[in-house]
């Protein structure tokens, strides 16, 4: 979108826009519930809100054999 056609948009439509990226391509921190994007890297995330550790994929809290052999997301550190 050319920044023309975002200013002609309402702030509706905006906020309506917003949700929709967020629906697709971030999921809430399981901590604070902040939206968090993930863009690459591997699945152990840290909330830049509140610090909070957890894995991508199952969203529980990261601990350090999460994607050993003994861990729920076994294998699947980068995936």
């Amino acid at each position: 979108m050319t920044c023309d056609e975002y200013a002609a948009m309402r702030d509706d439509q905006v906020e309506q826009r917003y949700q929709q990226w967020v629906q697709e391509h971030a999921k809430p921190c399981p901590n604070c519930h902040a939206n968090i994007e993930k863009n690459g890297g591997c699945n152990h995330m840290t909330c830049t809100a509140c610090r909070h550790q957890f894995c991508w994929l199952c969203m529980e809290p990261y601990v350090a054999n999460h994607f050993n052999q003994e861990g729920p997301c076994h294998g699947r550190q980068f995936s």
